[in-house]
């Protein structure tokens, strides 16, 4: 009877230490997917600021060159239209819930905004008397800078979603994840069009 109750009790403190551990264990991931999925908020909040500018810029830019830009109108219309184009799918990139075909189709819209821009500005070297206008050239650093900053913001969005991803994807994080109902991120995949430079014949 005494050797019983000795092995029910070492069963008891064994069953104990077990439960701490998988406790510990659970806690500690728990807490960690929800770092770095504030991270991936975080970031993406950063990405949607300097893009926001981008799309914010465009217009002022648009409408100071519009009157000398007159043989270019196509371009300007093919600014101005991508730019409609990321209003009508834009998302929340700190809301989990984007669907990877959402976050895509806000992507693709982005990288076109960002492509028609780029001819833009390579058109307008033509003109010395729209690089001459200091509210253009002004208008243009700062959208040189933006672009600069949105790829910067972009390359560190994709590594924050690539580490949460790959928590919630490995073995043990799966298993919280899905009791926490975490889905993946869908991370900016830049169009391959968007990485060629647009050549213009001056």
């Amino acid at each position: 009877m005494k050797a019983a109750l000795i092995i029910v009790g070492a069963l008891v403190v064994l069953g104990l230490i077990v439960g701490f551990v998988v406790f510990g264990w659970y806690t500690s991931t728990y807490d960690q997917i929800i770092k770095l999925n504030n991270a991936c908020e975080q970031q993406g909040g950063n990405v949607d600021a300097v893009m926001q500018r981008r799309y914010d810029l465009i217009p002022n830019l648009v409408a100071s060159v519009k009157g000398i830009f007159k043989q270019e109108q196509a371009v300007l219309i093919g600014v101005t239209e991508a730019r409609a184009k990321v209003g009508q799918v834009r998302i929340d990139l700190k809301d989990a819930k984007v669907t990877p075909e959402q976050a895509q189709q806000y992507m693709q819209a982005q990288d076109n905004l960002g492509s028609a821009l780029s001819r833009l500005l390579v058109v307008m070297e033509k003109y010395p008397e729209i690089k001459s206008d200091k509210q253009v050239a002004q208008l243009m650093d700062e959208l040189a800078g933006t672009e600069n900053r949105i790829s910067v913001e972009r390359t560190r969005y994709n590594e924050k979603v690539a580490d949460y991803n790959n928590k919630i994807q490995s073995f043990f994080g799966s298993f919280v994840a899905n009791r926490m109902n975490m889905k993946t991120r869908a991370r900016f995949e830049m169009d391959a069009a968007a990485k060629t430079a647009p050549k213009v014949e001056l």
